[in-house]
């Protein structure tokens, strides 16, 4: 069953349901967020025969409210959920029939304001209704459990959720070698498991996913941590025991800033420097790393040392340790974005950071303005004489590589760019040690079926002005 002006983004068909001699179909990504009822034929139907009898428009409809996925029916009424409405907290609008004929409309929101996506997924029977609250505990998801009251109103009585994320108990004490392909519960090829601490066990709650980690060692006390990146914040664990790792502390979200899927870390001088992406006006926190040693065995709720506010969500914060510049790259929602290219960063005092300059080629990123994905800025010592001395940037810029010169930060310069026919997504990248190579990868040219397998990218970066790909590498 197709559906006239649904464009190919439109999700139609993500909801179906029949009701008499109707059946309701949805396209929440559709623009203006059409929806459709089609009245049944005793035929079946089809696109030739399926008359199209009503559509349904959320009276203050964004594309974004993704109207339409999930519909059941209370009565009279045909209810929609629009899990998106409300900055991400959901609604249901209530569409009442007199005789099959539409009359008006209402809106029902959450009790709840935290981006929980109510009404993801309903179900109404009589005066009981049982709502999803797909986006709650970080995508943990939960239900809401309500009853219709004799005036018609609606409030919820209960709040259901699983509680799968505690099956995993902590592993510490002692190595477990990989016997039989598993090490305790993990599977595992030649891989012994050292110790494990479940992310609850870390400063998560339910829900909570982790993503970027970085360390760092204390050169007074000789202590190793591990600087652990969650959705709403960043842990600190004393791994200095691999077999015993400590919970040391929680650095939570800035004020401001939302939950998000990723963020990135890096130290300098004993500080930490974190940034998240999609996160709102989150900024880059700086911690001052010797606050470690303040713990005592109970896990610490850190406050930053600053926040550096001239950028808002960032997807990477790459160091230069030998000029004391951080690059922020990948920026977005505000601030100096610098087109998602270079925001150069002067942490030469490490709790001040001040504002150094941009750099973005425009000639590459998918939107053209230069974004860079990753980094890596080194003061260059490779065999390009022109430039040794240099401090060069090699960007991951999407769709191209880029190299750049930043010694001045008020007048960098545009190099080169290089790239190569099937690319997907230029993802990262890292120069041997002779500064002769760089090994770049695509994240997602497996996914959309450009190589059969995990390859890595070979540049021959000897001329800094002209990079020449040399070769490819396909493990295995």
């Amino acid at each position: 069953m197709t559906s006239r002006q649904v464009d190919e983004r439109s999700y139609y068909g993500s909801a179906i349901k029949v009701k008499e001699d109707r059946i309701f179909v949805s396209a929440p990504r559709q623009c203006f967020s059409l929806r459709r009822s089609y009245r049944l034929l005793p035929e079946m139907l089809t696109p030739a025969n399926g008359v199209e009898s009503s559509r349904f428009v959320a009276f203050d409809s964004q594309m974004r409210y993704l109207f339409g996925s999930a519909i059941s029916f209370s009565g009279d009424q045909v209810w929609i959920g629009a899990p998106n409405a409300e900055g991400g907290n959901g609604a249901i609008y209530q569409f009442s029939s007199d005789n099959g004929n539409w009359t008006g409309s209402t809106k029902m929101v959450s009790e709840n304001s935290n981006g929980d996506n109510f009404a993801g997924t309903m179900a109404v029977e009589s005066n009981v209704a049982v709502v999803g609250l797909t986006g709650a505990d970080f995508g943990a998801g939960s239900a809401a459990i309500m009853e219709m009251d004799d005036s018609g109103m609606w409030t919820t009585q209960e709040i259901l959720m699983g509680e799968g994320d505690n099956v995993l108990e902590p592993i510490t004490g002692g190595k477990v070698n990989c016997s039989d392909g598993k090490a305790d519960v993990f599977l595992c090829d030649n891989v012994d498991l050292v110790s494990f601490l479940p992310i609850r066990e870390i400063g998560g709650a339910r829900g909570v996913r982790l993503n970027d980690m970085w360390g760092w060692t204390d050169e007074e006390t000789g202590k190793n941590y591990a600087i652990v990146g969650r959705n709403n914040g960043t842990s600190f664990v004393d791994v200095t025991d691999p077999y015993n790792p400590v919970y040391v502390g929680n650095l939570p979200l800035t004020e401001g800033a939302q939950p998000n899927a990723w963020r990135d870390m890096k130290v300098y001088k004993n500080h930490v420097y974190v940034v998240a992406d999609g996160a709102r006006e989150h900024g880059m926190q700086v911690l001052d790393l010797t606050q470690l040693r303040d713990f005592d065995g109970e896990p610490i709720q850190f406050e930053e040392t600053t926040i550096y506010r001239n950028v808002n969500s960032v997807h990477n914060i790459v160091i230069n340790e030998d000029t004391g510049f951080a690059f922020a790259v990948g920026s977005s929602g505000g601030g100096e974005t610098c087109g998602g290219g270079l925001h150069m960063i002067n942490i030469q005092d490490p709790a001040n950071p001040t504002f150094a300059g941009c750099f973005a080629d425009p000639s590459t990123g998918r939107s053209g303005t230069g974004y860079s994905h990753d980094a890596q800025c080194v003061i260059y010592e490779g065999p390009d004489e022109e430039h040794q001395g240099s401090e060069i940037c090699f960007g991951a810029n999407e769709t191209a590589i880029s190299i750049a010169d930043v010694t001045d930060k008020e007048n960098p310069m545009a190099l080169s760019t290089a790239s190569y026919p099937d690319h997907a997504y230029v993802h990262q990248g890292w120069l041997t040690e002779d500064q002769r190579y760089f090994y770049q990868n695509d994240e997602l040219d497996e996914l959309t079926g450009n190589v059969d397998q995990t390859r890595t990218i070979i540049w021959d970066v000897s001329d800094l002005d002209d990079p020449q790909f040399v070769d490819e590498y396909l493990p295995g």
